[in-house]
């Protein structure tokens, strides 16, 4: 209500891509709000940046709240240390924010904390806490512990389901991630059966052109590579490239993951330069849109560095690796099962160097 009386009021103006929000929270951050309104300006910084992340999260795209980022963040720790009614939303949002922005173990703390706070507040309230905790475990997976993650999915999800008040989407989106730590685990028909019943759900909702639909296809899509089943992959990451360019720009990070399973795809059936080219797009738009130290750029100079080597060029694929293996290092550790693939990978490939 706060914001749409500012709106209508003339204190907002819509801004590029819908985040009309923005132009209040520059005023606030600035210090030009008047002091006797500091009250209603509480009230409204918390809704705005709550409603600003949540349009960052339903994008899939971080580009838009980085300036906002630390006072989200700032506004999260003082609500979560004063134990407020605002504080297990901005605290589930600043986790779910910095998952987006690449920052996992700031994530996990975050959801941790609003975690124990959300048992004390609503311990009655099994969709807040069961969600979160599945949230949480989707930022384990992020970071290496699929174990962990595993336990709390497999608890979680049966209660989501015989739930009355749980949100279809909200169990489809447990589903996706439950289906992609399975994926992980290497249970890939286990792992296919919940990602196509999450597909369903969003399917049965009428949400089928939606970014989370492409990820389950994506899923779908490296589980059929592993399954040496490169025809069936290809149809599955057709389908979301299709979806993504129906409902996102072509310079949306969504689109360079898109890119990057080309890439994964073309290397599997050994059409190196057309991966090459793919993986390529893929890391200029991840660098652009999420910054040079991403977990997704790491990725993508993985797959670029695997192509390069494939085509025997291993200098050159060992400078991806190094890169990659940077990135990991600082931003997952060095024990993350990812940073320690790409570290064996750059040492076979430096000791078969011929040079």
């Amino acid at each position: 209500m706060a914001l749409a009386s500012l709106c209508e009021h003339g204190l907002l103006s819509e801004s590029e891509a819908g985040y009309s929000i923005h132009p209040l929270i520059a005023e606030i951050v600035k210090g030009m709000v008047d002091p006797q309104e500091l009250a209603m300006v509480q009230i409204v910084v918390g809704e705005a940046l709550s409603c600003l992340v949540m349009l960052a999260l339903d994008q899939e795209d971080p580009r838009h709240f980085r300036d906002c980022a630390p006072h989200l963040l700032a506004r999260a720790t003082a609500e979560l240390e004063g134990q407020t009614e605002l504080a297990t939303r901005l605290g589930a949002q600043a986790g779910a924010f910095l998952v987006l922005d690449g920052d996992f173990t700031a994530a996990v703390d975050y959801l941790r904390r609003t975690l124990a706070l959300a048992k004390r507040q609503f311990p009655e309230d099994l969709n807040v806490v069961e969600y979160l905790r599945a949230t949480l475990a989707g930022v384990l997976l992020k970071l290496g512990k699929v174990e962990e993650a595993e336990t709390h999915l497999r608890a979680v999800l049966p209660i989501l389901e015989e739930s009355e008040d749980c949100e279809p989407l909200t169990l489809a989106l447990v589903m996706v991630d439950f289906g992609t730590v399975l994926e992980d685990l290497g249970k890939l028909d286990e792992a296919t059966k919940y990602l196509k019943k999450a597909r369903d759900i969003f399917e049965s909702e009428s949400e089928s052109d939606h970014t989370v639909v492409a990820k389950i296809l994506d899923a779908l899509g490296r589980i059929s590579l592993a399954e040496d089943n490169p025809d069936m992959a290809e149809l599955y990451f057709r389908e979301a490239l299709d979806i993504r360019e129906r409902i996102l720009d072509g310079d949306h990070p969504a689109m360079a993951n898109s890119f990057r399973h080309f890439g994964l795809l073309n290397l599997e059936t050994s059409r190196l330069s057309e991966g090459e080219a793919m993986v390529k797009q893929a890391l200029v738009i991840h660098e652009k849109a999420l910054g040079a130290d991403h977990p997704e750029v790491a990725s993508d100079c993985a797959v670029f560095g695997m192509i390069l080597l494939e085509k025997g060029d291993s200098q050159a694929a060992a400078g991806y690796l190094r890169r990659a293996q940077g990135i990991l290092q600082r931003m997952l550790g060095p024990e993350h099962p990812g940073t320690l693939q790409v570290s064996n990978l750059l040492r076979l490939t430096v000791s078969n160097d011929p040079e």
